[in-house]
């Protein structure tokens, strides 16, 4: 869920898909890490330690074939054009 956000947050900012994949597997890397809390492999929620590139990839194909990509996904859901640029602008220059 939080990978799904920033691949949108991503996707606002213009970055290209591509990186937007590279980006969500990396979270792969850190938790293959001994966590805190480490989830068994046979227990609810072990599957979401899972986090490869094709999985991002094909969210974000469904979302470009079924509402024409992220922006518009996020406008049909009642995000405004003034918030997804002041969004884009705070991604892009955060001192602003």
């Amino acid at each position: 869920r939080t990978g799904l956000v920033a691949a949108m947050l991503l996707a606002i900012a213009d970055v290209p898909e591509a990186t937007i994949c590279d980006d969500y597997s990396l979270t792969k890397i850190f938790l293959q890490r001994q966590a805190i809390n480490p989830i068994e492999d046979n227990k609810p929620g072990a599957w979401q330690r899972d986090c490869e590139r094709e999985t991002v990839a094909i969210t974000l194909e469904f979302i470009a074939q079924k509402f024409g990509g992220v922006k518009q996904y996020l406008l049909e859901q009642g995000v405004s054009e003034k918030q997804l640029q002041k969004i884009r602008v705070k991604l892009i220059d955060p001192e602003i």
